[in-house]
């Protein structure tokens, strides 16, 4: 019943399919995000296929996706993210413990890749949907995500940027889009912004779905007021490694 209970808990947080929080930031699952560049003589097709044989325990992270970039930064060329969820650190804590004590295709996956101490960690917190079904709800292996990078303005807060994303999803939603709306907010790892620096992604249902909701959006509108900046958005092509919930 625990474990039911807690991978409900992560569906839900993650996803958007509880009206609950339909107004108040939720508390969040936690992200590991590692920018890993994929080392000669291995293909990207390699390293999801070992990385989808690795065997994860009850206490395995809940989701594991491996993002390609397809429209990024140049210096993203030739890596990929990979990014775990956990339920909280406490279930981090016991995932990680779980995987060096496992002698799999884990230890082949880490001679494929170069992670180079890239990993950091974020709060994911999903903007309220009951209409979102990322993956058509782990359905598919892969779909497109978009990624925008921002700096909470000083003088705001996370929940200011929960609120203002809420706002302008109920806006701008279009009917017929089961999207996942979110940001991650990290808090370990990074370039010492305090907690300032977020990522806000969209979750296509499926890439066709995504195209359609980046195609409604208005892409000349000016940054809203509780960021300080935002880069520009990227667009990644994101594969299910492992489907926990």
């Amino acid at each position: 019943m625990k474990l039911i209970s807690r991978r409900l808990i992560a569906l839900l947080s993650i996803f958007g399919l509880s009206q609950v929080w339909a107004q108040s930031m939720p508390e969040g699952s936690l992200n590991e995000v590692f920018q890993c560049s994929i080392n000669p003589g291995f293909t990207f097709e390699q390293v999801l296929e070992v990385g989808r044989a690795i065997e994860r325990g009850p206490d395995g992270p809940s989701l594991v996706f491996y993002r390609q970039p397809i429209v990024a930064s140049s210096d993203r060329v030739g890596t990929i993210n990979v990014v775990r969820y956990w339920d909280n650190f406490e279930h981090m804590n016991k995932g990680l413990e779980a995987i060096q004590n496992t002698a799999s295709a884990a230890s082949h996956w880490f001679t494929m890749v170069d992670c180079g101490g890239s990993r950091r960690v974020g709060i994911n917190r999903n903007i309220d949907s009951s209409q979102s079904s990322g993956y058509e709800g782990g359905n598919l292996d892969s779909t497109l995500v978009s990624i925008r990078r921002c700096q909470i303005a000083e003088g705001h807060s996370a929940q200011d940027v929960y609120s203002g994303l809420l706002n302008f999803d109920q806006l701008n939603r279009q009917a017929g889009d089961r999207s996942g709306y979110g940001f991650v907010q990290m808090i370990m790892g990074g370039n010492g912004s305090k907690g300032a620096g977020i990522a806000i992604r969209t979750i296509g249902e499926n890439p066709a779905g995504l195209a359609r909701r980046l195609d409604a959006i208005n892409h000349t509108a000016e940054t809203p007021e509780m960021f300080s900046t935002c880069g520009d958005m990227s667009l990644w092509r994101s594969h299910i490694a492992h489907w926990g919930l």
